[in-house]
């Protein structure tokens, strides 16, 4: 099968988004033909890497987008840097599904449901989206560690609320074949009330190389031979 992959997060030396917009696309090449779309800052990690770990199934594209975009959109604004990128690497996407014959377009990275192209347009290829998080809601049992900070979390609030909003009445989701969500509350904020005609589910989002895998065993074992001296 042939895949491409969006990953604006996908480096190999690092964790959390970037080890999950890696390790998946990574691990598919195993088995199928693999295309990935990532940031431009994204292309020396991913070179370096490949130069002493060659891999075969897979090849990457690296979209930039201006400087003006950068500065402008930080911080809690940082989903519309994520949406222009989007739009830039919409035309590279269909080409690349053009010319080779892409089965599944699976946005990976980033994470957060406010930045989900719209790669649902492209005709007659399946698009799979997630995992997505970003819809949880600050618990009132930890709004203390809020405090000073109470005003960041009200526009979060109202950010996610207008995203949401913005993805029912364009028809984004309902574009998705399949949604995968990294956590159940935001499955919960953006299913609820909504009227969803693909499938969806949570799913566990984490992903290691083999030899992180070992080495994580290795420093288990040497834990327990200190432990017990």
């Amino acid at each position: 099968m042939n895949i491409l992959y969006i990953a604006y997060s996908c480096n190999p030396f690092a964790g959390s988004e970037d080890k999950i917009g890696w390790c998946v696309p990574c691990e598919s090449s195993k088995t199928n033909k693999v295309y990935v779309i990532t940031k431009e800052e994204q292309r020396e990690p991913v070179e370096k890497y490949l130069q002493s770990h060659p891999l075969e199934n897979i090849k990457f594209y690296y979209v930039d987008i201006p400087n003006f975009y950068k500065k402008i959109f930080k911080g809690f604004m940082y989903s519309g840097r994520l949406n222009v990128w989007n739009r830039r690497v919409l035309p590279l996407a269909k080409k690349i599904c053009a010319d080779k014959k892409i089965d599944v377009i699976h946005q990976i990275t980033p994470i957060e449901f406010r930045a989900i192209g719209d790669y649902g347009k492209i005709a007659n290829i399946k698009f799979v989206c997630g995992p997505l998080g970003g819809g949880e809601s600050l618990p009132n049992g930890l709004k203390d560690y809020a405090k000073g900070h109470e005003i960041i979390e009200v526009v979060r609030s109202g950010i996610n609320r207008w995203y949401r909003f913005k993805l029912r009445i364009t028809g984004k989701l309902n574009r998705c074949d399949y949604i995968m969500f990294a956590n159940k509350e935001t499955q919960e904020f953006l299913v609820e009330g909504a009227e969803l005609n693909c499938p969806y589910e949570l799913v566990f989002d984490n992903g290691l190389r083999p030899d992180e895998l070992v080495s994580w065993t290795e420093k288990e074992k040497v834990n327990e031979e200190l432990q017990c001296k």
